[in-house]
């Protein structure tokens, strides 16, 4: 345990004592039973930046202050110090500290004393610094986001005060790099015209866009969270600029544009899905055409160029893969379904979340937009995630992260985090059974969430050796998502399939097979092949088990109708070919 003397003491923690306002709580020391953190305030924190201007001062006072703040946690209750504003003050100027990285000497913006001094400005500025601490989660590099933000605030020390939001949404996005999958499969990577990747000179471009009137959106009103669809393209400025000529007044008229880009129905008919002309610039998808996939890129970056922030969706039908766009509409509210075929059943669509790279339901977006918000104004939701962060590895963790996820309602983020400390601490079935329970009720207006719960309590129900509990429970989720959400159904068909395999009970597996087959072969298309039929057969030729590959290739022909020179048509062919090679 570290031990402090009254004279280690920076000044701002003697002035607070010395005017006589403590927290409740001394500084853990062993030699010095008076010594106690104070109150927070402007000149506090002043005297504090006076004290301590050097990189490894910050480094030292993090953990003293983490100590303290986490004994008065521990004598007091969190329920009180999440409420007393000066343990508050200490503890986000804690939190701030803790994100200047420890390779500070190797990366270039903090090698200089302005970059340094930049990050204690922005440390003193509440708003930003809230509004920045609050949108980042666990998958983010906060090296480098930091990073990014203060390179941001060094290029453009005025804009950033107007456009905070969209600074922290570059610093957030481009912490990582793109995945080569980026945008769709359908289009190979050297291809894309991709551009300069300075976050500070994309965030000046739409500084510059917004002061010249030529976006939608006022970019100063929208959260960061939402900004992050927008900043998310690393496309050449210059495509951005011919998409700035199209005429687009609101954001609903993005869907009048799918129709200025013809569909190329030779390469469906030539069987050639992957973009076959030399660049995919937009301008060559607008006078060459192209497919499903091509008509929904075009539509959303021209979406990012006037300042509309869109995802490009992909989804599963009768046919197969079907690509569209979702946009942020007037009102903050988004639009999931542009170009969403009405031919076809699309129960759901995938799109990257760009902050963490992840693939991202359209359900999930939606739970995600009615969490905690991103701009600084903190409530004790996202104050508990700010505390949880400074003790990812220490006892108080778990108790705040659920006290966060109780706080923060539907926002995901802190009821993953507990479902991962959970995981990884071992915590017995009946606790886990409860967490999971939780969750089916929390989202219980959200199907894909909801799922997500229900499933794993299932497993946990086999785990204790409640079979029909888990049975029944099944048998329910399957009935309740039989229609519009059939995609689910399916995947809890699937579900004791493939445990059945992996335990080599092969006559089961068969049974479990054929009772999702009876239940979903109404729905037969690209979910039920690519999730259940596919990987099935594949397994089962993998076992050597090809009399159950040979029956389970015989539902293509009776529940399947892809249309011709689809993929899926394709992919279906492919199988049956192999299994009777096999």
């Amino acid at each position: 345990m570290v031990a402090y003397r009254m004279n280690s003491f920076p000044a701002a923690w003697i002035l607070a004592a010395s005017i006589g306002i403590f927290l409740t709580s001394p500084v853990l020391s062993q030699e010095t039973e008076g010594a106690k953190l104070g109150v927070w305030n402007e000149e506090v924190e002043s005297l504090w930046w006076q004290e301590n201007t050097e990189p490894q001062q910050w480094f030292d006072l993090v953990d003293g202050m983490s100590i303290t703040l986490r004994e008065a946690h521990t004598r007091h209750g969190l329920g009180k110090m999440i409420k007393n504003p000066h343990w508050l003050g200490w503890m986000l100027h804690t939190r701030w500290l803790s994100l200047f990285p420890k390779d500070w000497e190797k990366r270039p913006v903090f090698q200089q004393q302005e970059g340094r001094d930049i990050f204690v400005k922005l440390g003193r500025t509440p708003k930003l610094r809230d509004a920045f601490l609050a949108a980042l989660v666990p998958d983010d590099d906060e090296p480098e986001a930091i990073s990014i933000l203060v390179e941001i605030a060094k290029a453009h020390p005025k804009k950033i005060m107007e456009y905070g939001n969209l600074a922290i949404a570059y610093a957030i996005v481009f912490d990582q790099p793109i995945p080569d999958q980026w945008p769709h499969p359908f289009v190979e990577s050297r291809k894309l015209p991709i551009g300069n990747s300075n976050p500070a000179e994309r965030f000046a471009f739409y500084v510059a866009a917004q002061e010249a009137k030529a976006l939608v959106h006022d970019l100063r009103r929208i959260g960061v969270q939402d900004l992050t669809f927008l900043v998310d393209s690393p496309l050449e400025h210059r495509e951005f600029e011919y998409a700035q000529q199209m005429s687009i007044s609101t954001p609903s008229r993005l869907a009048q544009l799918y129709p200025q880009v013809p569909y190329d129905m030779s390469r469906i008919t030539k069987k050639t899905y992957i973009w076959p002309h030399a660049t995919y610039r937009l301008i060559d998808i607008g006078t060459k055409g192209g497919i499903c996939m091509d008509q929904a890129f075009f539509v959303a970056q021209t979406g990012k160029a006037k300042g509309i922030p869109t995802l490009l969706f992909t989804g599963q039908g009768l046919s197969g893969d079907h690509g569209w766009v979702g946009f942020l509409g007037n009102g903050g509210r988004w639009e999931m379904d542009v170009a969403k075929s009405g031919s076809q059943d699309y129960p759901i669509g995938q799109a990257f979340d760009p902050q963490t790279w992840k693939r991202i339901t359209d359900s999930e977006l939606q739970a995600l937009q009615k969490g905690t918000d991103f701009d600084g104004t903190f409530g004790i939701g996202q104050k508990l995630m700010q505390w949880a962060a400074l003790n990812e590895k220490g006892k108080l963790y778990h108790e705040t992260v659920k006290a966060a996820r109780i706080s923060m309602g539907a926002d995901p983020r802190p009821w993953q985090l507990e479902a991962d400390w959970l995981e990884e601490s071992g915590a017995d079935p009946e606790t886990r059974l409860g967490f999971w329970e939780s969750w089916a009720r929390n989202y219980s207006r959200n199907p894909d969430m909801e799922v997500k719960g229900q499933m794993r309590v299932i497993a946990i129900l086999e785990e204790l050796g409640k079979e029909s509990e888990a049975e029944r429970l099944r048998a329910s989720v399957m009935s309740g998502n039989r229609s519009k959400r059939f995609d689910l159904g399916i995947a809890i068909a699937a579900d004791p399939v493939f445990r059945k395999l992996r335990l080599r009970d092969f006559e089961g597996a068969e049974e479990a097979f054929e009772n999702g087959m009876r239940r979903f072969r109404t729905k037969a298309g690209g979910h039920l092949f690519y999730n259940l039929i596919q990987p099935y057969t594949l397994t089962c030729l993998q076992e050597e088990q090809n009399e159950l590959a040979k029956d389970a290739i015989k539902h293509l022909d009776r529940s399947f109708q892809a249309a011709s020179g689809t993929m899926l048509a394709q992919d279906m062919a492919a199988l049956i070919e192999r299994v009777e090679r096999e």
